[in-house]
């Protein structure tokens, strides 16, 4: 069923699984894309009147819903654009995938971008999450960030003004969806940062599973450990070391590849994601004492 809400066309009970990389969940009561601020606006509009639980939506790389109707109204960022500013200054538009942001930079001469390289999603997503690898994290890049709350109020913040964390960012909590932001490049020799961003991609594909459509799956499942002295505990190494690899429940299972990454294999519902992630975290927690964190989110989580 299609509604008509101003100049948005929102779909009532929406099979959502094939809006996520897991491609696991039954629905959501209303789902809508948005390409420009004024259609968010009308869906936050929506969602007030109907007084129901908005979820921000990217490329749904980092996320799974669950096997029955949940009563939310999804909305689906398709903000893109990306443009180059005076001072190395890169301004984006959310909804652009983080692949065309290292290429924007490396095709710009800019460096600050490449342990990025190869990571899915969105640029929104990477900023809400503070998505990194191999010690950089986006954050790093980060000049300033525009929101909209659930008020329609346009927020901009600089990177000072930002609360951000391992895997975190306020915008977890404070339920503002991020629309632009711009990062801070400089600049450098555009062979070596195209080399850089060559190797990291090739490293990527030699150690781990590859990206969504080819596997289903949301990268790393497990946050790393921080340790006292800051440095970082690396889950798939405890994980491998207990033999996890290939490790089924109902159509979920452990990759063979990355002890880390928990694939959909076979028609695999969340329930099954759910019961091998909690078996791997017994298990973490029976041979290390260690209380290990899911880095993919549930959407259930959002409704807390």
């Amino acid at each position: 069923m299609m509604i008509k809400y101003e100049e948005l066309t929102i779909i009532k009970k929406y099979p959502i699984s094939k809006e996520t990389s897991f491609e696991v969940g039954e629905g959501v009561l209303y789902f809508t894309e948005i390409n420009n601020i004024n259609e968010l606006k009308s869906a936050i509009d929506f969602s007030n009147e109907k007084k129901i639980k908005p979820i921000y939506l990217g490329s749904g790389t980092n996320i799974y819903f669950p096997d029955e109707i949940m009563e939310v109204f999804v909305i689906k960022n398709l903000m893109k654009g990306i443009r180059l500013l005076k001072n190395d200054e890169v301004e984006i538009y959310s909804g652009i995938g983080l692949s065309e942001v290292v290429k924007f930079f490396t095709n710009q001469s800019l460096s600050g971008a490449e342990k990025l390289a190869g990571i899915p999603g969105t640029v929104g997503g990477a900023v809400y999450g503070n998505a990194g690898a191999f010690g950089k994290e986006i954050k790093d890049i980060i000049k300033e960030v525009c929101s909209v709350n659930l008020k329609g109020e346009i927020i901009k913040r600089d990177k000072g003004e930002i609360d951000f964390g391992y895997r975190w960012s306020e915008y977890k909590t404070n339920g503002e969806f991020i629309y632009k932001i711009i990062l801070k490049g400089e600049q450098g020799n555009k062979e070596e940062i195209k080399r850089k961003v060559e190797e990291i991609i090739k490293y990527r594909e030699e150690r781990l599973p590859p990206n969504p459509p080819v596997v289903k799956s949301a990268g790393s499942f497990f946050k790393n450990i921080v340790l006292p002295d800051g440095n970082k505990l690396a889950v798939g190494k405890l994980l491998d070391d207990l033999g996890v690899k290939g490790l089924k429940e109902g159509g979920a299972k452990v990759s063979e590849k990355h002890a880390n990454f928990i694939i959909n294999f076979n028609n695999a519902k969340a329930s099954d994601i759910e019961r091998l992630s909690e078996k791997l975290k017994k298990m973490v927690k029976e041979r290390y004492s260690i209380d290990i964190e899911r880095e993919v989110i549930s959407a259930k989580d959002l409704l807390k």
